[in-house]
């Protein structure tokens, strides 16, 4: 998704997406709770930003 949806700036990959929690989730293969959870946690570590249609990871954070 990132490759074909994705933006590379500096440390930030940021992706466009026109899916919601429920679609991503069945294209992950878990349950949208289990997800929400995994977002939850990545966003209190600013690893991963929700915007909306877009997100944004910070690659270094990652790392």
């Amino acid at each position: 998704m990132a490759n074909r949806f994705g933006k590379r700036m500096g440390d930030s990959l940021f992706v466009k997406m026109s899916l919601n929690l429920r679609e991503l989730a069945q294209l992950a293969g878990v349950k949208s709770t289990e997800l929400a959870e995994v977002i939850n946690d990545l966003e209190e570590k600013r690893i991963l930003k929700m915007m909306g249609n877009s997100f944004e990871i910070d690659l270094q954070k990652l790392r």
